[in-house]
């Protein structure tokens, strides 16, 4: 199977060889200067039993194919040939059988997307609390009010592409009665592109509206394909959370989550259809609404489906970008780093760009002779060791 072909790659080529071979100098204790911002001493480090590695100043982390990508601005592809060589020879046949005709137009979504700016997206969410750099790294976009402007986008496109192709595409449409042509999403939104799996083909593109009285709020190309938002962010974790759009899914990413989104409540079928999610414990956090409770009710019938963390716990709250948006955000400062924090129902502390911790393991982390580097290590293993594990390093914190 392709994920199991992948997965023996992230498992079986050292990472700290990878890392040499990239050029990076690794020190002891498996350490090396971050080459992912301005740093001084060596703080991005390699887990040499999970091959994954993890910069404890900017947060960068990943596994080995990740770090190719990221070094030299490969495609999942190239990365893959970088570490393997001419050896790598997956078998395709039996690869997830996501519907992807679609793929043929990765590249008109790719260029369209180029074409776009991004400051009234970052403005727009920046509003929702959804960060200026999530925005950026998820190639997120807004498409002008201006319809000089997009017309300008169409005449760029068509020096690249024939009128049939971006009709095929679904990113332009044509007026029958006045013969022209205008973008599927002409109205002013935030433009979304949804990547496959592999970090690179774009399957569809989503608009979502800025302006309220714009309908519909959401709006995908015309001949997409459901898929899966975020399914290309899968990394050496154990948790991942469901839920139903992209909003919902930047906000617990925000919240230093995993998170998948859905194109609705009504698609959990396409979790079937990408059996790399056997992999990961499953939880779902759904809008407090009839639709959030039945997206919680189709999961559940997941094997590895583990629980739900319920809006409702918060009174008054629809959702979780509006519970970030609504709760006190607490600040305090170690070592001249700020972190921010909020208190959860459950005697739970939440601290942004973390994870959840309850106010035990708040306080073990407080005990530490280095704060800094124990509230990291607490994150990191919470997200990856299994709970008998995490029982055996800490006792019972939880």
């Amino acid at each position: 199977m392709f994920n199991k072909d992948i997965n023996y790659i992230k498992q079986n080529y050292p990472i700290v060889e990878i890392a040499k071979r990239l050029g990076l100098e690794v020190r002891k204790y498996n350490k090396t200067i971050c080459p992912f911002h301005n740093d001084k001493n060596p703080s991005l480090s390699f887990n040499t039993q999970k091959n994954y590695y993890h910069c404890f100043s900017c947060g960068a982390s990943g596994d080995n194919i990740k770090l190719v990508m990221k070094i030299l601005n490969y495609d999942f592809k190239s990365a893959i040939e970088f570490i393997c060589g001419k050896e790598y020879n997956p078998i395709y046949k039996n690869t997830i059988k996501i519907i992807k005709e679609n793929s043929d137009y990765s590249k008109i979504y790719k260029t369209f997307i180029e074409l776009l700016d991004n400051n009234e997206a970052i403005k727009y969410l920046e509003n929702r609390r959804i960060t200026k750099k999530q925005v950026i790294e998820h190639s997120i976009k807004n498409l002008s009010k201006d319809i000089k402007d997009q017309h300008f986008i169409i005449k760029k496109l068509l020096k690249i592409y024939s009128e049939n192709d971006l009709l095929k595409s679904g990113i332009v449409s044509k007026n029958k009665q006045f013969n022209s042509l205008y973008l599927f999403h002409y109205k002013h939104r935030l433009i979304i592109p949804y990547f496959d799996i592999d970090n690179s083909t774009i399957l569809s593109i989503q608009g979502r509206n800025i302006d309220n009285d714009t309908k519909p709020k959401y709006l995908f190309n015309k001949n997409s394909k459901d898929s899966i938002y975020n399914i290309h962010k899968l990394s050496n974790i154990k948790d991942i959370i469901i839920s139903e759009g992209v909003i919902d899914a930047l906000s617990l990413e925000r919240l230093g989550y995993t998170s998948i989104a859905l194109s609705g409540s009504t698609k959990t079928n396409l979790l079937y259809k990408y059996n790399i999610l056997e992999n990961y414990n499953i939880y779902s956090c759904s809008d407090n609404d009839n639709a959030g409770n039945k997206l919680i009710k189709d999961i559940y019938k997941l094997d590895n489906y583990k629980g739900a963390f319920l809006i409702k716990l918060f009174s008054n709250t629809k959702d979780i970008n509006e519970l970030l948006n609504k709760v006190e955000i607490k600040c305090f400062s170690i070592d001249n780093i700020k972190y921010y924090y909020f208190e959860m129902p459950n005697d739970k502390i939440c601290i942004l760009d973390y994870y959840i911790f309850t106010k035990n393991e708040l306080k073990y982390i407080k005990q530490s002779t280095n704060f800094n580097k124990s509230l990291k290590e607490l994150t990191i293993d919470k997200k990856i060791l299994t709970e008998k594990e995490y029982k055996h390093k800490y006792g019972e914190l939880n």
